[in-house]
């Protein structure tokens, strides 16, 4: 394999690499401003120079072999040496940027993982960080894709054998509205029936669907208010409306809590609600060091 790669182009190096970044051959060829089939061609080659097959194609687009990614991990790292050899310099440290995709749900990546980034960096300069933020139920497929080598999704995915899952820790839910809301702070199932409720929405290709939310009360009981795919931007509706609830978890509002923004709602029928966390990762591009720390520093931010 080391001879394969040391015959192949800087262009071809790059392709590599970005393999792993798509799932299938049209979004890499428009990223590479390639035809389809001019690609099918240059990966045809690459593959008889690796003498490895890359990538195995299926009715979505393709995913890596096992061979493939060991190849885009090794591309990765000799990427930052290749502008070093155009200018005729060598890198300034002698340890080479490593790049981590990481695939979460919208509100876990803004409010749990980016939060951790620079706690883990302050240990290891060389690390960078690709958050790629998504719809909670397309999370797992990012993963069986292989689009990522790092996964924190809520509740434990299913993944192949080349995957290695942790719990991190739990994260709660609770009722909110805004300090406008004429709703008291403890009110009974039947008070909450009475107002609309921010909804989970989210572009399927074909329509729009409705999440779920996590909330005691089913959807058949609640009416419908406004519509959001991300719950990050459903707290900033609820910020000034003066009739909308939003079942939420806590890790999101907690600054439009503290601020006063928004209140606490009470539902004397409601169990608390809560999930399991899990951080997933490649044993193959992660070392155990580097995991702890990520375990560590996300833990923290659950507190």
């Amino acid at each position: 394999m080391r001879d394969g790669i040391g015959q192949i182009s800087l262009f071809e190096l790059e392709l590599l690499s970005d393999l792993g970044s798509h799932s299938s051959l049209r979004s890499l060829g428009r990223a590479k401003h390639l035809e389809p089939p001019h690609l099918s061609k240059i990966l045809g080659k690459l593959e008889k120079k690796l003498k490895a097959t890359l990538i195995k194609r299926s009715p979505k687009g393709f995913f890596l072999t096992p061979q493939g990614l060991r190849l885009v991990k090794i591309a990765r790292e000799m990427l930052p040496y290749r502008d070093a050899l155009t200018e005729g310099s060598l890198p300034q440290t002698a340890e080479a940027p490593i790049l981590l995709t990481v695939a979460a749900a919208r509100f876990v990546a803004s409010h749990l993982i980016a939060p951790a980034v620079e706690t883990l960096r302050a240990k290891d300069h060389a690390l960078r960080f690709r958050l790629i933020d998504m719809a909670p139920d397309e999370v797992e497929q990012a993963a069986l894709k292989s689009v990522c080598e790092l996964l924190v999704s809520i509740g434990e995915p299913t993944l192949t054998r080349a995957w290695e899952t942790s719990r991190v820790g739990h994260l709660s839910w609770a009722l909110y509205a805004s300090r406008r809301h004429p709703i008291g702070a403890s009110v009974k199932e039947s008070a909450v029936a009475a107002y609309p409720f921010l909804v989970p929405t989210y572009w399927k290709g074909s329509g729009f669907e409705k999440g779920e939310d996590g909330c005691p009360l089913p959807w058949r009981k609640r009416k419908a208010g406004d519509e959001s795919s991300s719950v990050i931007t459903a707290v900033e509706l609820l910020r000034n409306s003066p009739d909308q609830l939003l079942f939420a978890p806590r890790l999101v509002v907690k600054h439009a809590l503290a601020s006063g923004d928004i209140k606490e709602v009470r539902v004397s029928e409601w169990d608390r609600v809560e999930r399991p966390i899990y951080l997933s990762l490649r044993g193959d591009a992660i070392s155990k060091s580097l995991e702890k720390r990520l375990l560590s520093a996300l833990a923290t931010q659950l507190v």
